[in-house]
């Protein structure tokens, strides 16, 4: 496509895809987690014996002192699943609330905050198994999973923004808020009915650490975030259309520098935020972005 008054196409489909997939934390969990499901399943099917082994060597063992053994447990049991659907539904949640959060929070939160819902869940599972008299409700004799690690990413998005609305299985409209209190809700629900209960309490662990994660970020930091979220969401040639709308008429040429000029200076900043987050940006960024998104 030729330049026209300095504008300079944007990336094409084929890049973008292929730039999500090289450096996208989103799509770098779903591979370990795909790659973890694969490796077990091509064992079992040569050797049943073998696969039970990693998945030992894995998982997260909930007898007594036994995590003193493996304490690296603690982290690469969020990756290990043996059954498909926990795996795809597990790989769903990421997808789609990962992908969002990273866009708006910053790429740099989501693998840590992944990791850490992940790990407190683990944490908290073992500390109530170890309860006196609990110990008998704990059928299982260990924790295999990411779905705790997922609980932490939908919990930040929904406190995030509670009235964005997600496609649940890409068919039916829900708002985030409702889908976050559901998940909570049916983890609670089958906790009280010891539908296994090691998992439901991780579950709950990994929200925990979703919710405290977005308390801990100013309200001043956390409204300049979700004006982010609009603008990635919109077009950024109509968002300078309504902010040029009212003001003096512009030649043609004019016009089409100075949108292509904040458009770029746009386009920059918000490439850092996915990159580094937040907290890179300078005093003029914010402040770039700031009037950007009052005029709106």
């Amino acid at each position: 496509m030729p330049k026209a008054y300095g504008y300079t196409p944007g990336p094409s489909v084929k890049q973008r895809v292929k730039r999500f997939v090289l450096f996208s934390p989103v799509a770098l969990l779903a591979f370990i987690n795909i790659l973890v499901f694969f490796i077990i399943h091509i064992t079992s099917a040569a050797s049943p014996a073998t696969a039970a082994r990693i998945v030992d060597v894995l998982a997260l063992p909930l007898g007594r002192l036994s995590i003193f053994q493996q304490p690296w447990s603690l982290v690469t049991h969020i990756f290990v699943h043996t059954d498909f659907f926990h795996v795809l539904f597990d790989l769903l949640g990421l997808t789609i609330f990962g992908f969002w959060l990273s866009q708006t929070a910053g790429r740099i939160i989501l693998v840590p905050l992944y990791l850490l819902g992940g790990l407190f869940g683990g944490l908290l599972t073992l500390a109530v198994a170890h309860i006196p008299g609990l110990e008998q409700v704990f059928h299982q004799s260990h924790l295999a999973g990411g779905t705790a690690a997922v609980m932490a990413i939908v919990l930040a998005s929904t406190l995030f923004m509670p009235d964005h609305i997600v496609h649940l299985y890409f068919l039916f409209p829900v708002r985030m808020k409702y889908l976050g209190l559901g998940m909570v809700a049916l983890d609670v629900i089958s906790l009280l009915f010891l539908s296994q209960p090691a998992g439901h309490i991780s579950h709950l662990g990994g929200a925990l650490v979703g919710v405290l994660f977005i308390r801990s970020i100013p309200r001043r930091e956390r409204r300049r975030l979700v004006s982010l979220s609009d603008l990635l969401k919109a077009s950024s040639v109509k968002d300078f259309d309504r902010i040029m709308a009212g003001k003096k008429a512009l030649k043609d040429e004019e016009y089409n520098h100075l949108r292509v000029s904040r458009e770029e200076q746009l386009d920059a900043i918000l490439d850092k935020i996915r990159r580094d987050g937040l907290q890179s940006l300078n005093a003029a960024e914010k402040k770039f972005l700031d009037e950007y998104s009052r005029q709106a």
